[in-house]
């Protein structure tokens, strides 16, 4: 009995060991398919991570000038309307320059105020003066001046001139 029952456990040990044994063999075939599939997985994912890298070198290449075209709108956006500013702003000073000329040459023309003489005809009037005007400029003596006048005949009476030199004194 003894060994029969030696002989049932051994059978019996046999039996759980060929179990066992399917069991490990078909855990073993389980890890074999999943460390295939896990190889085929990171295989792709390496491929994938390097076109990634790829795909990164490329945008680095291609993200300055992308950059660089978006900075050239927005530098000649704002040069253009720089420009147009700056035009209306010419424009408008030289208006107002133009305006001032007109005024000053209706001053000189008379064309401002008709009842007044112009700067012209106050000039005409002021011509027997000019020798003496340019005599005191340059700093000569009022006889000299008067002297100065008496040698045109055209000019205003001398005693008009002595007063008048005397008055610029």
């Amino acid at each position: 009995m003894a060994k029969r029952r030696a002989i049932v456990e051994l059978e019996t040990s046999t039996v759980r060991d060929e179990t066992l044994a399917a069991r490990l063999e078909s855990l073993f075939e389980k890890n074999r398919t999943a460390t295939d599939e896990l190889r085929g997985v990171v295989s792709e994912a390496h491929g994938v991570l390097r076109d990634l890298r790829a795909e990164i070198k490329k945008a680095e290449r291609v993200g300055p000038a992308i950059v660089t075209k978006r900075l050239r709108v927005e530098v000649e956006r704002a040069i253009t309307e720089l420009g147009t500013a700056t035009e209306e702003t010419i424009k408008k000073a030289s208006d107002r320059v133009n305006a001032r000329f007109d005024e000053q040459m209706a001053l000189l023309l008379g064309e401002d105020d008709p009842s007044k003489p112009s700067v012209v005809e106050m000039l005409d009037r002021l011509g027997p003066l000019v020798p003496i005007l340019t005599s005191i400029a340059r700093g000569e003596k009022a006889l000299d001046t008067v002297k100065v006048l008496q040698r045109d005949p055209s000019e205003l009476p001398r005693a008009k001139l002595v007063r008048l030199i005397n008055r610029l004194k």
